[in-house]
């Protein structure tokens, strides 16, 4: 489709385009191939397409540079005559039609560095992060882009430079996943009978935070809510007589309720008399994996939800932030209405549910013989 570089009696640069009867006979096929080929894969349009983004010139001294099949080249030049362009040109050509080839540049300083990396960067194609991992990622590369955040991914793979403080949902990932309709409700009794997995999350507050709970209807992976209410000031008594109340009603899948602190005796009576019931830690790691889990299906659009403005609220107010130590935080600053009560419920609904891994000791293993 690029065509063949080759050099001419005046030692100047062209560029060649084999016939379909040459490529025929150089790989050993029908004509007919080869036209169906360019055909089915428009090599016509994207060698025209290329010509145009990338009008490259290359001299000849660079071209015999790029043909030596030395291990090692050294080379006495001047300055400025095209060699940062040609070393970043070499470096991404062989990042494209090398498998799991890395192109590394060490530099005497950063400026040099960074002028052959932008060289690099102008010639390859301005794609969207999600568009060049589905043209030119491999099956590892697809499946970190699927399993991460964008802004994670973008940070990781393509080095792009995040602030250690922003907020983890911006609107323009929240609000596709709200509809002004939905109706959802703030009792039991009055949800519909379920089509899917009923998941529910609760996160426990008192005093200084409010209690939120949150039901969720699970279909093939998609979350859409079904119940949100909020216990202000409420008896630990009253509240976990609704918790039993909602799983006497609802077929429940799961419930996770937050274990950590206050709400420690409450999930120990639940968990007792409902196998149902998970007790969930609150820490930095499980956090940072309820907030990635969630983000993940907004960036899917895998979860519905009202479109309440302290829910949406709450939601943007989840700043990332990276302590001291190097470890991520997500929490949000507290204010009157509480501290981001209702995103919390929603995120311990809405997780990925993982594989507990079962405790080894004490196992015998036993083996059927007949």
């Amino acid at each position: 489709m690029f065509g063949e570089v080759l050099e001419t009696p005046e030692g100047a640069a062209t560029t060649r385009y084999p016939t379909y009867r040459e490529l025929a006979d150089r790989y050993g096929v029908a004509v007919s191939y080869v036209a169906a080929y360019v055909k089915t894969h428009n090599c016509l349009r994207r060698r025209d397409e290329a010509k145009t983004r990338l009008a490259l010139r290359v001299e000849a001294y660079q071209l015999r540079f790029l043909r030596n099949p030395s291990r090692f080249r050294w080379i006495t030049k001047s300055r400025q005559i095209g060699f940062s362009f040609l070393f970043a040109l070499e470096a991404l050509s062989r990042c494209h039609l090398r498998e799991k080839h890395t192109a590394v540049f060490v530099s005497y300083n950063l400026d040099d560095a960074k002028e052959k990396v932008l060289a690099a960067a102008a010639n390859a194609q301005d794609l969207p992060t999600e568009e060049r991992v589905t043209r030119f990622g491999r099956p590892t590369l697809i499946e970190q882009f699927d399993s991460l955040p964008l802004e994670d991914f973008q940070q990781e793979f393509e080095g792009r430079f995040v602030d250690e403080t922003y907020s983890f949902y911006p609107y323009e990932l929240i609000l596709p996943c709200t509809i002004d309709d939905l109706v959802v409700y703030d009792d039991p009794t009055s949800v519909r009978t379920p089509e899917g997995r009923i998941v529910v999350g609760f996160d426990v507050g008192r005093t200084r935070d409010r209690s939120v709970l949150a039901v969720f209807e699970e279909m093939e992976g998609r979350f859409t809510c079904r119940m949100l209410k909020s216990f202000e000031g409420t008896p630990f008594a009253e509240q976990e007589a609704e918790l039993r109340r909602l799983l006497e009603v609802l077929p429940v899948a799961r419930l996770s309720i937050d274990r950590s602190g206050i709400g420690m005796n409450l999930a120990e009576n639940l968990t007792r008399d409902y196998p149902q019931v998970v007790g969930e830690n609150f820490t930095n790691e499980s956090k940072e994996r309820w907030a990635t889990d969630f983000k993940i299906l907004l960036q899917r659009r895998d979860v519905t939800m009202p479109r309440d403005r302290e829910l949406v609220g709450q939601i943007h107010a989840i700043k990332r932030r990276v302590l001291p130590s190097g470890k991520v935080s997500f929490d949000a600053e507290r204010n009157a209405k509480g501290h981001a009560d209702k995103f919390w419920a929603v995120a311990l609904a809405c997780q990925r549910e993982r594989q507990a891994e079962r405790p080894r000791g004490g196992e015998i293993g036993v083996r059927v013989v007949g």
